[in-house]
């Protein structure tokens, strides 16, 4: 009997437990998701750990080309904020009623052309293949579609009128994290490539770049454009403004407008 009573009483403490643990909800952290250009893979990284570490945040970044990452948002890709490569994708989605506010001008990115082999001696002008030498080198670049940084270099080629004269030598990357996968596993002999892509690499393993001088193709203006009302999103914006921002942002060769 008292056994039975004591079960009983074992029982119904549990019940009253489970009931406590299921009315009491766990507070979570507000969450964020991020779609970003692939070139800021490397500082992005940085800044959504202080972000997070600040705010109590959660964050989730998508990475691919400002292009790309265009198309989903017209789709309506469920992003609450929006880091492009340059400032034409952002007003695209303004203009189609998608986003919040003005476009922010957070940093300008660089365009370098980068080879893993220590040897090769770079100038930022690829070498034009010789009359049966079609095979001399290979140079990759982003898709100039849907990648501002290949955009960047097909302006800088034109400039200096290798353009067309080059195109049997070009391999195009989805991306600029793609183009410089392609450098990286020596798919190809060089690549046209952000500069923070190779600061993120050990020193010992950067081989040899040169900077693509800035006044021959469009400044590669990095642009945030908030997407939905998530208080989360305007915060990290503000966030973009900081001094601590900027500091990580040089750190990885971007230049602050």
């Amino acid at each position: 009997m008292i056994a039975s009573l004591a079960r009983k009483f074992f029982y119904a403490a549990c019940l009253f437990l489970l009931g406590a643990a299921a009315g009491c909800k766990v507070e979570e952290a507000p969450t964020l998701t991020i779609a970003a250009a692939s070139n800021l893979s490397p500082a992005l990284e940085e800044l959504v750990d202080a972000f997070e570490e600040q705010r109590g945040v959660s964050c989730r970044v998508v990475y691919a080309s400002s292009g790309k990452l265009t198309t989903q948002l017209l789709a309506r890709a469920p992003y609450d904020v929006f880091l492009s490569a340059n400032a034409a994708y952002p007003d695209t989605l303004l203009a189609h009623d998608i986003g919040i506010g003005s476009p922010l001008l957070f940093a300008q990115g660089r365009l370098a052309l980068w080879t893993t082999d220590t040897s090769y001696a770079l100038n930022y002008l690829p070498e034009l293949a010789l009359p049966g030498q079609a095979d001399r080198r290979r140079y990759a670049l982003a898709n100039p579609r849907t990648a501002p940084y290949g955009t960047a270099t097909q302006e800088l080629l034109q400039n200096t009128n290798l353009w067309q004269a080059i195109q049997p030598q070009l391999v195009y990357g989805e991306s600029a994290g793609q183009t410089a996968q392609f450098v990286q596993t020596g798919n190809v002999d060089a690549g046209y490539v952000p500069l923070s892509i190779i600061l993120d690499q050990p020193e010992h393993q950067r081989g040899n770049y040169t900077l693509a001088p800035k006044h021959l193709h469009q400044p590669i203006t990095q642009t945030a454009l908030r997407i939905t009302n998530n208080k989360a999103a305007e915060a990290f914006l503000n966030y973009l403004k900081t001094n601590e921002a900027n500091k990580i942002l040089r750190k990885y060769g971007y230049e602050y407008p």
